[in-house]
């Protein structure tokens, strides 16, 4: 399985398969930062996210940290968002491409979040 270092952000076309992470995973990220990544897999397949390790920033008031995704290019279609320590859950798309947003808002002290992506068919 390939592992993409793609900095914050970026496209992840074509491989089937691959980790994601926040950018210097397991260290914490600085304050206002934004990243965006797309993933493109061959048509026809859908993408599934399993997290390895998922630990994100929040308070009573506010999230520190944010990871969203959503369906195809835009954030019109959201599939799940996550904030604090959520209990990981399996994200899969509805068809071959996925927008996935990371945002930190707030010092933290978190370690962000390291995920697996397959492609596979739709049952």
């Amino acid at each position: 399985m390939p592992v993409y270092f793609v900095g914050c952000g970026g496209d992840l076309n074509g491989a089937p398969s691959g980790i994601l992470s926040s950018p210097g995973y397991p260290n914490p990220l600085p304050v206002n930062r934004f990243c965006v990544w797309s993933i493109t897999v061959p048509k026809g397949r859908r993408i599934r996210i399993e997290f390895i390790d998922l630990d994100l920033g929040w308070s009573r008031t506010h999230c520190n940290q944010r990871l969203s995704f959503h369906n195809g290019r835009s954030m019109s279609f959201p599939l799940k968002n996550f904030c604090g320590q959520d209990p990981p859950e399996v994200v899969e798309s509805s068809f071959n491409k996925m927008l996935i947003y990371y945002m930190v808002r707030f010092p933290t002290n978190n370690r962000g979040f390291k995920a697996s992506y397959t492609s596979d068919l739709p049952d």
